[in-house]
């Protein structure tokens, strides 16, 4: 199965990084990085991560961090 972890800037690290740390423990479970556009995204304390567009989802589990980037995440339509 899939765990997409949909990122932004100003995620929060600990939000995505201890899910994902349970997770990969499942040998049937496969983790991407997606953001909106399938790029860097920083957390804004010195961790990013290289992300793929959000449209190459497929399905399968959708993770999605908080932080203070939520806070404009949530007012972007093409994002929602």
């Amino acid at each position: 199965m899939d765990v997409n972890v949909l990122l932004f800037d100003r995620f929060t690290a600990l939000d995505f990084t201890g899910p994902v740390e349970a997770l990969s423990r499942i040998d049937e479970y496969r983790t991407g990085y997606f953001s909106k556009n399938g790029e860097m995204v920083s957390n804004g304390k010195n961790l990013s991560v290289d992300t793929r567009p959000l449209s190459e989802i497929s399905g399968g589990i959708l993770l999605i961090p908080g932080g203070m980037g939520t806070r404009a995440a949530v007012l972007d339509q093409s994002f929602i």
